[in-house]
């Protein structure tokens, strides 16, 4: 517009003072000497301007639509050769841009805005957001008030795009994730460390595109004048995760206890655990849970792992519920401090402790059939029977836990460590501890589209508790080889039964055609296990085991022929599925 009227009192002067000498083309001749060569000159020099200013008006007032508009111009002449329409456009753009440039300048030297509290205590108060600094209005960014600094989500969802949406012009590849997350971690170290050295000054947006030519988009140019200054904050924001967090040594103790990486401390206080639950004695408090491993870890001096950072809970536990369907309601955390909060997030911690839940199942179990074979006497009744079974339990179990320690728990972790040593940006750190907590999940049958699998390993740890019943009600007995049928083993059966019949049902309206065969094959199967006795008749001590035994073969094979067909699916999880299924090939 300065162009504009300076050109128009060019015009106006030579009018008033007679000149020739003025803006026209053709030479010697004003171009304010006729009316046709005013209008001639005036629309060589501003009709394609004046063509577009119309629609610019119109977003005077929304300055990211105003520049969106001009940009998708600059994108459309850049396929012409009119070298000063793009020029004029350009700088039109550049000058119109300069605010909202330097918006992004501040956003990236400054960072997210921070609450004091963040920045003057240790003790974050979470619901004290007031005290931050105000983005300006008319920035891209803004804070979204709804989510506080105690969410989890904060980092993906404290700051979001305006209402207007993302520029256009600085949409490059992944602009918008690396303009986002320098911001954040830029604030995010403000609030760690203090004050940040800045290493580069921010340039005017017209130095930047001072040698566009319209062979480059404006997008590209920005995003690689802007990519160092991303990644050093970036790198930056890293090391101090490393150094001052130390989230190594978080993520060694979270594994201890989640992962039971941590042996000699899980293993004393699981014995502790199962002796108390083996003795009847008082077990399912969670202050005694949490307590007893407290000690543990502080007599045996592992205090790698925080003790007070530990928290054990247990559900609501119904009345006549086993040992192995109590301790499923048992769950574990590990509480880290702020800001790796943000990375070990509630989400991540319920994960893991889904794997805490299955391993301490496992382990039970482990430590019922050692029970059963330390107290198994000649005078048992039926010994070579129940040895028998006892064998197939011990190999079926002890496959199931080499499979999922060695095979699969461990090389995940190291996977998911050397993945997480190249990482720099915190989004890509949350979003990888997520996808490596939920993989764990599934392969410890966590997730729910593999309900069926866990119920049949579920099914197996009945058995061995209910084996274990039955050997210590025989053990008592004056005559062990008639009990009456409502024994914990027998409503262990029937149990059981009535979950298969339900099972079968629903899987007769749902099942695809892919499973037809192995639904079928599980029913055959349910059939043969579903024990045909009245609330009257007695079961024999040997027709108890027997029943074990068709329903132990029963599950196995259904197990393994699960891990068949997820061995069969398209995907990286494919090898491990087809470990466990060869590892069950044995089975006769």
């Amino acid at each position: 517009m300065e162009t504009h009227d300076l050109w128009l009192a060019e015009q106006e002067a030579a009018f008033t003072l007679g000149q020739r000498a003025s803006s026209s083309s053709i030479t010697g001749v004003s171009a304010a000497s006729t009316p046709m060569l005013l209008l001639h000159e005036y629309e060589n020099h501003f009709g394609f301007l004046l063509d577009h200013l119309p629609i610019y008006a119109l977003h005077a007032h929304r300055p990211i639509v105003l520049l969106e508009t001009i940009y998708s111009d600059i994108t459309s002449l850049c396929a012409t050769a009119h070298v000063d329409n793009l020029r004029t456009l350009v700088g039109i753009f550049t000058a119109s841009a300069e605010p909202q440039w330097k918006l992004l300048g501040d956003w990236l030297h400054r960072g997210m805005p921070i609450p004091s509290a963040l920045l003057t205590d240790e003790t974050v108060d979470y619901a004290l957001i007031d005290d931050e600094r105000a983005l300006d209005a008319e920035f891209f960014i803004k804070r979204d008030r709804d989510v506080s600094w105690a969410d989890e989500d904060f980092w993906e969802a404290g700051f979001v795009d305006s209402e207007d949406g993302w520029p256009s012009w600085l949409s490059d590849a992944d602009s918008r994730d690396m303009i986002l997350e320098a911001g954040k971690a830029r604030g995010l170290l403000k609030s760690l460390v203090g004050r940040v050295q800045v290493l580069d000054e921010w340039r005017p947006l017209q130095q930047v595109l001072k040698g566009f030519d319209g062979s480059t988009d404006i997008s590209i140019m920005l995003a690689k004048h802007l990519a160092p200054t991303c990644q050093i904050v970036q790198f930056q924001l890293r090391r101090v995760l490393d150094d001052e967090c130390r989230m190594d040594a978080h993520l060694e103790a979270i594994d201890g206890l989640l992962g039971m990486r941590s042996f000699d401390v899980l293993d004393d206080w699981c014995r502790a655990l199962f002796d108390k639950m083996r003795s009847k004695s008082r077990w399912a408090d969670p202050q005694v849970l949490t307590s007893s491993l407290r000690d543990i870890i502080e007599q045996r001096g592992d205090l790698w792992m925080n003790p007070s950072a530990i928290r054990i809970r247990l559900g609501r536990l119904t009345k006549g519920s086993s040992d192995v369907q109590s301790l499923g309601l048992c769950t574990a955390s590990y509480q880290v401090p702020f800001p790796l909060s943000q990375l070990f997030t509630p989400t991540s911690m319920e994960l893991r402790s889904e794997v805490f839940t299955f391993l301490l199942q496992i382990r039970h179990v482990r430590y019922t059939l050692d029970d059963i074979r330390l107290h198994l006497s000649y005078q048992t009744s039926n010994i070579r029977t129940v040895y028998r079974l006892l064998q197939k339990l011990t190999w079926t179990i002890n496959i199931i836990w080499t499979w999922i320690t060695d095979r699969v728990l461990e090389p995940e972790r190291i996977k998911y460590r050397a993945q997480l040593a190249n990482l720099t940006s915190l989004k890509s750190m949350i979003n990888l501890e997520l996808q490596h907590t939920r993989r764990i999940r599934d392969f410890c049958f966590g997730n729910p589209n593999m309900a069926d699998v866990k119920e049949a390993i579920m099914s197996i740890f009945e058995i061995v508790v209910s084996l274990s019943l039955e050997l210590s009600k025989d053990s008592d007995s004056a005559s062990p080889s008639q009990v009456k049928q409502s024994t914990p083993g027998d409503t262990h059966v029937q149990g059981r039964s009535r979950r298969r019949k339900a099972r079968r049902r629903k899987k007769d309206v749902e099942s695809s055609s892919d499973e037809d065969d192995l639904n079928r094959e599980r029913d055959g199967l349910d059939v043969l296990v579903q024990p045909i006795v009245d609330s009257d008749s007695r079961i024999s001590w040997s027709d108890k085991i027997q029943v074990m035994e068709v329903e132990l073969d029963g599950q196995v094979r259904y197990i393994r022929d699960s891990a068949e067909r997820l061995a069969s699916e398209p995907g990286q999880v494919a090898e491990f599925w087809s470990m466990l299924a060869l590892s069950l090939e044995d089975w006769k």
